[in-house]
């Protein structure tokens, strides 16, 4: 277990001293509210694992999506395009993870077809309206990035009845609001950049998605004992 949580450990230091690293070379300045918003990113990194994140299979895809998110909080503080490209996709990459995440915890794949094609809906009509601010080359990942965030919160929706699924949703669903306060904020005019405020909702949505871990888990862990238990009872 040392050898376990010890890695993690490391490789959070890493991360610090790799993330110092470019500050050192390509930042300015670094903005006061950087320190915050990565201390609240290095939060969401210690509870997952604090919640036993490496004991399922859950647990270590949500992880994985945390560790991806954090350098996306990091790089989003940078300056200029490049930084932002760069954390969009590590942003991407961890909205994988996730969809990586729900696929293993059982989801009704109708659902999440159905749920999907219900929230491309309001997705095309949040791109349409983004579109003449978003700068060229940023596009196709931009599009990329919200179709990989919609499937996230379809497969969320199709967990329901899976354990810790509201958690689960819940989580999903702010992460997704979230990012609709970032490009409006981003890419958009007055009306759409007054869902700027949307934002705030991140880092609850990365909370709860950690605090979803142990309950799935749990859960998990009683319907192991009770298929035990009927086996064992079935060869009386």
């Amino acid at each position: 277990m040392f050898k376990k949580y010890g890695a993690v450990v490391s490789v959070l230091v890493l991360f610090v001293a790799a993330a110092s690293l470019l500050v050192r070379l390509c930042f300015n300045q670094f903005p006061g509210y950087g320190l915050t918003k990565m201390a609240l990113a290095t939060g969401y990194l210690v509870l997952a694992v604090a919640l036993g994140a490496l004991d399922s299979r859950l647990g270590r895809w949500l992880l994985l999506g945390f560790a991806c998110a954090w350098w996306g909080d990091f790089l989003l503080i940078g300056p200029g395009n490049g930084f932002f490209l760069a954390g969009l996709i590590a942003f991407l990459l961890g909205h994988v993870c996730y969809c990586i995440a729900y696929a293993t915890h059982g989801p009704r794949w109708s659902v999440a077809g159905v749920s999907y094609l219900v929230l491309a809906c309001p997705g095309a009509v949040l791109v349409w309206n983004l579109w003449p601010g978003i700068p060229a080359g940023l596009g196709l990942p931009v599009m990329a990035y919200l179709s990989v965030i919609t499937l996230m919160v379809a497969l969320s929706v199709a967990c329901i009845g899976r354990p810790g699924a509201s958690l689960l949703v819940l989580g999903a669903v702010l992460f997704y609001l979230s990012d609709i306060g970032v490009s409006s904020h981003a890419f958009g005019d007055a009306p759409t950049v007054a869902l700027k405020w949307l934002v705030i909702l991140y880092f609850p949505g990365q909370y709860i998605l950690a605090l979803a871990i142990p309950v799935a888990r749990r859960a998990a862990e009683k319907a192991a004992r009770a298929a035990v238990g009927t086996a064992k009872g079935d060869g009386l």
